[in-house]
């Protein structure tokens, strides 16, 4: 999410009684950003937040009055000497691909790819943030990058989150309940001269319990 400058006005929302007029909406030119690494198109979803265009005023804050015969007392600024600020929140699934070669040792990089249509737009990385759980259900959130990137031949930019395997849990989960049933096996072979039937059953049982680990 990429952080707006502290000197802003409202100019437009969604749902705001001032609507800006349709021409003035036909004039301004929105960059249509491309998500990249996504399954299918299912997986982006507008949310419910309003969007919002905003007006960035130059440090002089130079504006022109409406005309009197306005019906509205406005503060005109022009688009040549002034910015503008346009949000919108979408809901992604990306995909990722995780390599489990070094599994539960495991270090993940989930990358977020998306760029501009347009061949004269160049996307310029600024901010990227993580507001979400530390502790994720398989998971733990250490860190996230953002950086540009040429997509399909266009200019694009790509945020990487990187996510650590917490041991205590494939310890407790994994490791300590494996090295009992190892144990067992190997203490319960002792009758095997004298109870072999009973020792195959236990070991057929331990055989099932770790396929389900």
């Amino acid at each position: 999410m990429v952080q707006p400058p502290t000197d802003i006005l409202d100019l437009h929302k969604s749902d705001d009684k001032n609507d800006l007029t349709l021409d003035d909406k036909n004039l301004m030119w929105i960059p249509r950003t491309v998500f990249h690494n996504l399954e299918s198109g299912k997986g982006l979803q507008k949310t419910d937040k309003l969007d919002v265009l905003r007006i960035i005023p130059n440090s002089l804050f130079e504006f022109e009055r409406s005309e009197k015969t306005e019906n509205k007392n406005a503060r005109i600024f022009k688009g040549s000497n002034n910015g503008l600020s346009y949000q919108r929140e979408f809901s992604v699934k990306w995909m990722c691909d995780f390599d489990l070669a070094w599994y539960p040792f495991d270090s993940q990089i989930c990358s977020f790819e998306f760029y501009d249509t347009g061949k004269l737009v160049n996307l310029v990385p600024v901010y990227v943030g993580y507001f979400g759980p530390k502790q994720l259900s398989q998971h733990f959130f250490k860190s996230v990058s953002i950086c540009s990137k040429r997509i399909e031949n266009r200019s694009g930019v790509v945020v990487e989150v990187y996510l650590g395997r917490p041991l205590f849990g494939s310890i407790l989960n994994t490791f300590v309940p494996t090295t009992i049933l190892v144990v067992l096996s190997m203490m319960i072979g002792k009758f095997r001269n004298d109870h072999l039937e009973m020792v195959i059953e236990v070991n057929l049982t331990i055989l099932l319990v770790l396929a389900t680990m």
